[in-house]
Order: C-alpha cells, then sequence, then structure tokens
C-alpha cells in the first residue's frame, strides 16, 4: 500500500480545497471514498495562541482517504504551526514551516509521492489566468535575502537557486493529465477579477517559482520578478507558479513530488486582486486546487492498481 501526502498551506487554503473532497456534486460520487470517522479531522477550530508556546506533538492530518492502492492523507501547514500566535511573521515563515514539516514525513512510512497544494500566481503579467488550476513537478527557490537574511525567516539552504527536479513517472503524469481534463468544467470563477482563460494546465516539466522567507505580502511585487528573472537564467522550463511554499515542501520531503496551484490573482497584482476582497479571489482558487488534487489522488490510484511502476531514481522526462 503506498502512501500520499498532499500537505495544503495556510488553514484558508485548506478549508476551500477540501471542499470538494465532501461535496458529491462537485465530482464524480465515486472518485474517492468517505473517510471513516477516525480519519476525519475537519473542520478545524484555529487556536490563535497570544504568545508563542511548545509545538504540539500529536498531529494528524485533516483527512485520511483509504483507496485501493494508496492511502492518502491531507495535511494542512498551518495546524502544526499553531503553537505560534496568527501573524505573517509566523505563519508566513519559511524558515517555521521547515522546522515543522519533517513531523508530517515521520508520521508514517516514507511517502511514494508528494504533493504540494496552494494559492499562486502565474509568471506573466500579461495574462490572466485567475480561477485557473496549474500542476507540474518542478521547483525553484529564490531567496531575495540573499546575504542579508531576514530575522523572522532565517532559513538558509544548498537548494536555492536551482531547479529541483522530480522523479514521478513520465507515464504516470501523461495518464493523470488524461483523466483531469473534464474537471476544469467544474472550476468556479474569481469574484473580483475577469477569468475568461480559466483553465486547467498540466505541465510534465512546469516549474513552481517559490519566493522563500518573505513573511511580508507587499513585497510580492518587487520580489516575484527578481525571482523569474533568477529562474530563467538557470533554465528554459516553463515558469507556471509563483508563490512560497511549494519549494518549502519540495525542499524538506523530497523528490517524488507533484505541484497543485489555484491561480488567485495576475502576476504582480497580489494586493490590489488578492488584498481588498481575499475570500472573493482566493476561495475559488483553492477550491479549484482541491478538486484537482481529487483528481490527482484517484488518477494515482488508478494507475497503481493497474500498473503498478517502481520510482525512477532519474530526474523526470517529459514522454
Amino acid at each position: 500500500m503506498k502512501r500520499v501526502i498532499a500537505i495544503v498551506n495556510k488553514w484558508w487554503e485548506c478549508d476551500a480545497a477540501l471542499v470538494p473532497v465532501f461535496d458529491l456534486d462537485s465530482r464524480a460520487k465515486d472518485l474517492l471514498p468517505w473517510p471513516s470517522p477516525g480519519d476525519l479531522h475537519h473542520p478545524h477550530q484555529r487556536t490563535n495562541p497570544t504568545s508563542e508556546r511548545a509545538p504540539d506533538l500529536k498531529i494528524v492530518p485533516r483527512v485520511t482517504l483509504h483507496l485501493n492502492s494508496l492511502v492518502a492523507e491531507i495535511w494542512c501547514i498551518s495546524d502544526i504551526l499553531e503553537h505560534l500566535p496568527d501573524r505573517a511573521t509566523y505563519q508566513s515563515s519559511s524558515w517555521q514551516k521547515v522546522q515543522r514539516l519533517p513531523a508530517i514525513i515521520a508520521a508514517g512510512d516514507t511517502p511514494d509521492c508528494v504533493i504540494a497544494v496552494g494559492t499562486a500566481a502565474m509568471s506573466d503579467p500579461a495574462l490572466n489566468f485567475n480561477g485557473s488550476v496549474v500542476v507540474g513537478t518542478q521547483v525553484f527557490l529564490f531567496d531575495p535575502y540573499a546575504g542579508k537574511q531576514n530575522p523572522d525567516s532565517p532559513w538558509g539552504d544548498e537548494s536555492f537557486g536551482k531547479v529541483l527536479l522530480s522523479t514521478i513517472d513520465s507515464k504516470l503524469f501523461a495518464f493523470m493529465t488524461l483523466k483531469l481534463q473534464s474537471f476544469q468544467l467544474k472550476f468556479l470563477a474569481t469574484g473580483r477579477t475577469g477569468d475568461h482563460q480559466r483553465t486547467l494546465i498540466c505541465e510534465p516539466r512546469g516549474i513552481a517559482l517559490c519566493d522563500v522567507n518573505v513573511t511580508d505580502n507587499t513585497l510580492y511585487a518587487t520580489v516575484d520578478p527578481q525571482a523569474v528573472a533568477a529562474c530563467k537564467k538557470v533554465t528554459s522550463d516553463p515558469i507556471v507558479s509563483v508563490e512560497t511554499t511549494h519549494g518549502v515542501i519540495r525542499a524538506v520531503a523530497g523528490s517524488s513530488f507533484l505541484f497543485v496551484s489555484g491561480i488567485s490573482n495576475r502576476f504582480g497584482r497580489f494586493v490590489d486582486e488578492v488584498g481588498p476582497a481575499g475570500y472573493s479571489q482566493t476561495f475559488p482558487a483553492a477550491h479549484n486546487a482541491g478538486l484537482v488534487l481529487c483528481g490527482v489522488i484517484s488518477s494515482l490510484n488508478e494507475y497503481w492498481s493497474n500498473a503498478p511502476p517502481r520510482h525512477s531514481t532519474q530526474p523526470f522526462t517529459s514522454p
């Protein structure tokens, strides 16, 4: 039995992403099994302490799903950071996330696949793909504080400035891509901006560009272009997602990796598109990512059930 871990970044992303797991009108009714009561820890009431306390050593996923060939766990990073006050200096800190993410990996056998889930932008400011979802395999970590260090997130790692590849089987990715094509028909529209290009993009060499150690979202408009420029110096593979956490998860979890990004805002437009009315932008984007996550888990189960492959030890290559 294989172990699949899906890790959603913020609590508000997780709450929205889990709607399709339980709403049988959003997807095929037989796509995923209903969890047993002991496997369900959702919804989750946040504690929001006023000061830092000792981390909880007993952590559980929001949902565990038992399928034919895999057990899928859906976790939320916010849940394992609840010993910290609900402030951006803590909850958006890459360093704080890196301290706690290994506990998720260590909560069971070595995972056969880790899926990072969250909201993001795309990398072209001329395009509006709000409400779309992108699925890819690679990450690039960019630290704008290199040589200076953000005291609220002083994480350093040898993976910075490199493209981190995935060992997910290319045939599996192609199989999954075919299975997911109809899911875009159920995508919700974001509220503040037109999203006429709302679609699903599965890019086998797609890169999630990760701005690490950024704890102030007003800096995205400055930092994101720097990250894009740095990534393009290293690779010509397409940048399909720009956010802060997919790469952090990949750095901790290892190379058997996928990411699912719900596009909540245009490149460089986080403050004016998400800032004034975040719920109407982020809920649909995270919901749509959660819907695709349901399809990814089901596709992994079907693929491994019919033709269980060995994971390659070589970097991902397109079919």
